[in-house]
C-alpha cells in the first residue's frame, strides 16, 4: 500500500510537468484526427460516434480513436480494443505499453476526456497527449482540459450539441 502511494505522487509529478511544459498551439485545418479517452466501465457510447463526427466536421475520413482505461486486462483480450490498465504505466509516469506509447506521439487535434473521478492513469495520458485541443466533462483537474463540458456520463448527445456549439464559436 505504501509503495502504491508513492507511485501515485510519482505520476501525479509527471502530470504536473507534463502540464507545465506543454505549448499551446492553435490548429488552423478541419480536424482529421481525434481521439477518446475512457474508462471502459463508462463509456462513450459507440453508436455516438457517427454523430459526434459530423458535429465535429464535414470530413469523412476523420480518424476516431478510442482508448479505454480498464481495473484489468481481460485474458482473452483479442487486440480489437486500445485497452490498458494500472500496470501498463509504471513509476515516474514511464509508458510501458506499446498502445500508450503510439497515443502519446501521435499528434490529435482533438482530445475528448470522457472519464469522471480520480483516475491518476487517466491523468496521465491526458497530460501526456500531444492533442492540439483538449476537452472534458470532469472538473476534478481543470488544468488538464482546455474546454469543460459539464454533462456528465450517459449524456453523449448534449455532450456532442455542447461540443459543436463550441467549436462553431473557437473556429
Amino acid at each position: 500500500m505504501f509503495l502504491n502511494s508513492l507511485k501515485v505522487t510519482s505520476i501525479a509529478r509527471k502530470i504536473d510537468k507534463h502540464l507545465r511544459d506543454r505549448k499551446f498551439e492553435s490548429f488552423k485545418k478541419e480536424p482529421v484526427a481525434i481521439c477518446i479517452l475512457q474508462c471502459d466501465a463508462k463509456a462513450f457510447k459507440s453508436e455516438f460516434i457517427s454523430d459526434l463526427k459530423k458535429a465535429i466536421t464535414n470530413n469523412p475520413s476523420l480518424e476516431v480513436d478510442v482508448i479505454s482505461y480498464v481495473e484489468e486486462l481481460p485474458k482473452d483480450d483479442n487486440g480489437k480494443q486500445a485497452l490498458f490498465s494500472d500496470k501498463d504505466i509504471g513509476w515516474n509516469g514511464v509508458l510501458k505499453s506499446d498502445v500508450l506509447k503510439d497515443f502519446s506521439q501521435k499528434r490529435y487535434d482533438i482530445l475528448i476526456n470522457y472519464y469522471d473521478g480520480e483516475r491518476i492513469s487517466l491523468q496521465l495520458l491526458s497530460a501526456a497527449s500531444q492533442a492540439y485541443f483538449k476537452v472534458g466533462i470532469s472538473m476534478n483537474n481543470q488544468q488538464l482540459n482546455d474546454l469543460i463540458i459539464q454533462t456528465g456520463i450517459g449524456k453523449e448527445q448534449d455532450f456532442i450539441r455542447e461540443l459543436k456549439k463550441y467549436l462553431k464559436i473557437i473556429k
